[in-house]
């Protein structure tokens, strides 16, 4: 679990976006932009595919695994 003080330093939390930029941040974006939750103007059936509750249910993963209580 993440402790809530050192969220508030600014030094550690840099720190530890420096720590886990490549390996945390950059791969959940990346993840996150490969489903194909689109718009009407590309994908009519945007709304009835369940592609928009993936990227959801991909970012409150990763969110969740961060166990930052609260959150």
């Amino acid at each position: 679990m993440v402790d809530a003080a050192k969220i508030l330093d600014k030094e550690a939390t840099l720190s530890y976006v420096d720590a886990h930029w490549e390996s945390w941040f950059i791969a959940g974006l990346s993840d996150f932009i490969r489903t194909p939750n689109l718009t009407p103007m590309v994908d009519p059936d945007y709304l009835k595919n369940g592609l928009i509750e993936k990227a959801i249910q991909l970012v409150d993963d990763y969110v969740q695994k961060l166990e930052i209580k609260g959150l």
